[in-house]
C-alpha cells in the first residue's frame, strides 16, 4: 500500500455510485479496507466485513469458495489467432471506440491504462503509456486477456458487466493483491435494444488519481454507445434506401416523388421512358420543366388532388401527348402535414394488366388442372363453347368447380389476354352491387371516391366477367342487368355517358334456375339472356369412378403442399370410395388434407381409418357399414360391436365404458385404436 498516498486520501461514502470523489484527507478507511480483505482471504470470515460494500464481498465469497488465489491471477489469454477472431466478431464496436479512446487517452497524463472489453470480458485494445502497459503485460493483463470474476476475482470490469452499471474498485477491494495499488473505474456500453456489447474500463496507480475519473469513464462510455446507435441508424436507414431504391427500380409502374415546392426528388427508370426524359437530368427539376403547365396533371400536383387510376392525357414538355393511366397521392409526416406528392404512372397498353392483377380473380386453371373422367364430357362442351362469343352459364352444386370451369374458359377464349373479373352475387351487400358492377361517378353518393371508381363491367374489357351465384342478384338489379345485356352498353352510378360493355360473360349457379323462376326470384327474360349455353358440372357422387384418380391427384398435391409424402391403406381408401361427397370436389380435397395432418400427428406416412373417421361425414359411413368394420373376422367385428355399445351406453366415458367390459382404460384405449373407433 503507498503510505504516502494513503495519508492524503479523505474518507468516501461507502454505498455511493461515486464513492471516492476527491483526494482528500485521511487513509484511515482504506486501510480499514485492507484490514477486512487480510481477514477475509486469511479465514473467510465475511462478518467483520463492514468497510465492504456488499457486492464486492458478494464477489469475494464467490472467489474464496471457488478456491481461488488472492496472490495470482488464473492466467486465461487467448491465442494471436483466437484473438484476431474475436476482435472481427467485434469489429463495429472497435471501429467506433477506437478513435474516441485514443483521443481520451492523448489528453491523460502518464500512469494511466484505458482497456476495451467486449461482452464476455475478453480485453480487446489497450491504450496508455508504455510503463503502465508494460507492467500489465507482466502480469498477464493484456489484449485477449479474460477477465471474469472466476480467473482474476472481483474487480471493476467483472463487476461491471454483472451488475450492469458504472463500477469503481479501489486499493485492496480488489481480491487479487495484485491490483491493490490501483484504482480501476469500468462503465457498461449498451445498444439500443439494451443489450451489453461491451466495458470501457481506466486503471491507474493509486498516487496518479484524479479527482473526475468515474465522471470522465461514464461520459466516454456515453459517447461510444451513442455512437454505436448512430451508425446503426445510419446503416439501417442506408439500407432501407438501397431496398427502396432497387424495388422501385424494379417494378413496371414509373414513379416520381414530388417535393412540396412541386421539385421532382425522385423518379425512376420506368418513368423516365413513359415521359421521354432522362432520370438523371430530372431530378431537382421543377414540374413545369417536365408537364406542359396548361396540361390536366400539373393541374392535378399543384392542387394537391388526389385519385387513383384515372386515364390521362398528358402533354410533356417537348409537346407530345401521350395517353397514360395515373394516380397521384399525397404525402403526409407524423403531423399529418403534406410534404409532397407520388405520382405512379402506367402506359395504356399495360392498363390490362394492371387491371387482371387489381380486379376479383386471376384466372389460373385450364382444363388440364381438372381431373375426374366424369368431368369429359362437360369439358369438351366448355372447350368448345369457350372458343365462341356467346353467353355461359355453369350449373352444378356447391363444390364442384365452377369457377375452376369459368377460369379454363376464359384462358381457352380470345379473350385470355384481357382480364379475368369475377363478381360472387351473394357476397356483396345488396346496396354496393349495383356499383360494384358499373362503377360510379365522383360524388354519386355519400361515402363516394372523389374521383370515381370503375365497376366490374369496365375492368373486364376485352376479358372476361364471371358472375357467381346469378340467383343471389338482386331483382332491382336484375333488370338493369337485362337491360345491358341486350344493348351491350352501361352507364355508372350518377353518370350519364353510355360505355360499351367489352366482355365476355359467364355466369354460374347452384340452384335449380327453373325452380327460382316459379318462385318469383329469379326474371325468366333474364334466365333466357344467359342461358345461351349451359354446362352441367356433375356432382362427385354422379361420377364415383373419377374417385381414385382424383383422391390420387390431391394426395400428390397436398403432399408437395405440406411437404410429407403419405399414402392411404385398403381400409380408408375403401371409406373414401364409399361416401357421398355432398361437398363435392371441394370436401374431398378438405378431407384428404385433415386426414394427412392427423397421419403427419402420429409420424406416419400411411392414413388409416382413424385418420379419415376422425371427419363427421366419414365416421358415419364407417359406422354403417353392411358388413362391419373391412378386414375384421367376425369375432373382431362382434367384439368392435360390443364396445361402441358400451361408450354409447357410458356416453362416451372410457373410464366407465372400461369398468362395464371388465377391461383396464389402456386396454380400451388400444382396442378403441384397433377398430378406428372414436
Amino acid at each position: 500500500m503507498n503510505e504516502c498516498f494513503l495519508d492524503s486520501i479523505k474518507p468516501y461514502k461507502k454505498h455511493g455510485e461515486t464513492y471516492i470523489s476527491e483526494v482528500v484527507e485521511q487513509f484511515s478507511i482504506l486501510k480499514s479496507i485492507h484490514e477486512d480483505w487480510e481477514r477475509f482471504v486469511n479465514s473467510g470470515d465475511s462478518q467483520h466485513a463492514a468497510n465492504i460494500r456488499p457486492e464486492i464481498l458478494s464477489s469475494w465469497l464467490r472467489s474464496y469458495k471457488s478456491g481461488l488465489s488472492p496472490h495470482k491471477v488464473f492466467e486465461v489469454v487467448l491465442s494471436s489467432e483466437e484473438l484476431a477472431v474475436r476482435r472481427a466478431m467485434n469489429k463495429d464496436l472497435i471501429d467506433i471506440a477506437a478513435p474516441i479512446l485514443e483521443e481520451f487517452v492523448f489528453n491523460l497524463r502518464n500512469g494511466f491504462r484505458v482497456d476495451l472489453v467486449d461482452r464476455d470480458l475478453y480485453i480487446l485494445y489497450q491504450y496508455g503509456t508504455e510503463d503502465v502497459l508494460s507492467w500489465s503485460h507482466e502480469q498477464e493483463i493484456a489484449p485477449g486477456a479474460c477477465r471474469a470474476e472466476s480467473y482474476v476475482g472481483a474487480t471493476a470490469i467483472n463487476l461491471c458487466g454483472l451488475l450492469r452499471r458504472p463500477m469503481q474498485l479501489i486499493g485492496s477491494e480488489h481480491y487479487c493483491s495484485l491490483l491493490h495499488d490501483w484504482i480501476c473505474s469500468a462503465c457498461p456500453i449498451f445498444d439500443d435494444n439494451d443489450e451489453l456489447i461491451g466495458i470501457v474500463n481506466v486503471s491507474s496507480a493509486l498516487d496518479k488519481i484524479k479527482s473526475n475519473t468515474f465522471a470522465m469513464i461514464k461520459a466516454l462510455a456515453r459517447a461510444i454507445q451513442y455512437s454505436w446507435i448512430q451508425k446503426k441508424i445510419y446503416r439501417e436507414k442506408e439500407l432501407s434506401n438501397n431496398f427502396l431504391t432497387s424495388i422501385i427500380g424494379s417494378i413496371s409502374d414509373g414513379i416520381l416523388a414530388i417535393d412540396k415546392d412541386h421539385r421532382i426528388s425522385f423518379m425512376n427508370s420506368v418513368a423516365g421512358k413513359i415521359l421521354n426524359v432522362t432520370t438523371e437530368n430530372s431530378v431537382q427539376k421543377s414540374i413545369d420543366e417536365i408537364f406542359a403547365t396548361n396540361s390536366r396533371i400539373y393541374e392535378y400536383i399543384v392542387k394537391e388532388d388526389n385519385f387513383v387510376n384515372k386515364e390521362i392525357t398528358i402533354t410533356g414538355a417537348n409537346k407530345r401527348a401521350k395517353t397514360i393511366v395515373c394516380s397521384l397521392k399525397s404525402i403526409l409526416n407524423n403531423k399529418n402535414e403534406r410534404i409532397g406528392s407520388l405520382l405512379v404512372l402506367k402506359n395504356v397498353q399495360n392498363a390490362g394488366e394492371f387491371v387482371k392483377n387489381l380486379a376479383g380473380f386471376s384466372a389460373h386453371f385450364t382444363f388440364e388442372d381438372i381431373h375426374g373422367r366424369g368431368y369429359q364430357q362437360a369439358i369438351q362442351l366448355a372447350s368448345k363453347a369457350a372458343v365462341m362469343p356467346s353467353n355461359i352459364l355453369l350449373l352444378g352444386e356447391s363444390g364442384t368447380g365452377k369457377e375452376l370451369f369459368a377460369q379454363a374458359i376464359h384462358n381457352a377464349s380470345r379473350n385470355s389476354n384481357g382480364s379475368f373479373v369475377g363478381i360472387n352475387c351473394a357476397a356483396i351487400p345488396r346496396e354496393l352491387i349495383e356499383s360494384e358492377l358499373f362503377g360510379y361517378e365522383g360524388g354519386a353518393f355519400t361515402g363516394a371516391k372523389r374521383e370515381g371508381q370503375p365497376g366490374k363491367f369496365q375492368l373486364a374489357k376485352n376479358g372476361t366477367l364471371f358472375f357467381d351465384e346469378i340467383e343471389a342478384m338482386p331483382a332491382f338489379l336484375q333488370v338493369k342487368l337485362l337491360r345491358v345485356l341486350q344493348n351491350r352498353k352501361f352507364t355508372k352510378v350518377g353518370g350519364n355517358v353510355e360505355i360499351s360493355l367489352e366482355a365476355r360473360l359467364v355466369f354460374a349457379s347452384n340452384r335449380d334456375l327453373w325452380e327460382e323462376i316459379k318462385k318469383g326470384m329469379f326474371r325468366e327474360d333474364l334466365f333466357y339472356r344467359i342461358n345461351v349455353i349451359t354446362i352441367e358440372i356433375p356432382s362427385l357422387r354422379n361420377h364415383k369412378e373419377s374417385l381414385p384418380e382424383l383422391i390420387d391427384f390431391f394426395r400428390e398435391k397436398i403432399s408437395e403442399k405440406i411437404n410429407y409424402d403419405f399414402s392411404f391403406d385398403e381400409p380408408s381408401t375403401d371409406i373414401l370410395l364409399r361416401y357421398d361427397w355432398p361437398g363435392n370436389v371441394r370436401e374431398l380435397e378438405n378431407v384428404i388434407e385433415r386426414s394427412a395432418v392427423q397421419a403427419y400427428s402420429r409420424n406416419s406416412t400411411l392414413i388409416g381409418i382413424e385418420d379419415v373417421s376422425v371427419y363427421y361425414g366419414l365416421n358415419k359411413v364407417f359406422l354403417a357399414y353392411p358388413n362391419g368394420y373391412p378386414n375384421l373376422d367376425p369375432l373382431e367385428q362382434a367384439e368392435r360391436e360390443v364396445i361402441v355399445k358400451s361408450l354409447q351406453n357410458n356416453a362416451g366415458n372410457i373410464t366407465a365404458a372400461a369398468a362395464q367390459l371388465g377391461i383396464t382404460r389402456k386396454t380400451l384405449a388400444k382396442k378403441k385404436q384397433l377398430y378406428g373407433i372414436q
